[in-house]
């Protein structure tokens, strides 16, 4: 659909809503990780009058660089690991990554009701 004007115009402003989402509530997340690099992001703007990509990105975003290949065997010392990264003996933690779209909404909302508030 190349050159599709109500593509774009659908597009941009569902970019306009995200962004418009992250700016007014900014306490929502604790952490926004963007897997890859900062080249990897386009410096295009996200729409008509709107920020540029990368720019955006960086000032929202963590970039984590890529998840290469490991030993699983490094990290089976499990209290070694968590001393390592900060979490308390016992601490309950979740991670969960699913993506920048809907698909994903199914599995956070299990995950959020795994836990008491």
């Amino acid at each position: 659909m190349e050159g599709d004007g109500r593509e774009a115009h659908l597009c941009a402003d569902r970019n306009a809503d995200d962004i418009e989402h992250v700016e007014r509530f900014p306490y929502v997340r604790d952490a926004a990780i963007f897997v890859g690099n900062p080249e990897d992001v386009t410096e295009q703007p996200f729409g008509p009058g709107m920020p540029g990509i990368r720019a955006w990105t960086d000032r929202n975003f963590s970039y984590s660089g890529y998840a290469l290949p490991f030993d699983p065997a490094a990290y089976s010392d499990t209290e070694r690991l968590r001393a390592r990264l900060g979490y308390r003996r016992g601490e309950k933690v979740a991670i969960a990554a699913v993506g920048g779209t809907g698909v994903g909404k199914h599995l956070l909302g299990r995950i959020a009701q795994a836990f008491h508030a």
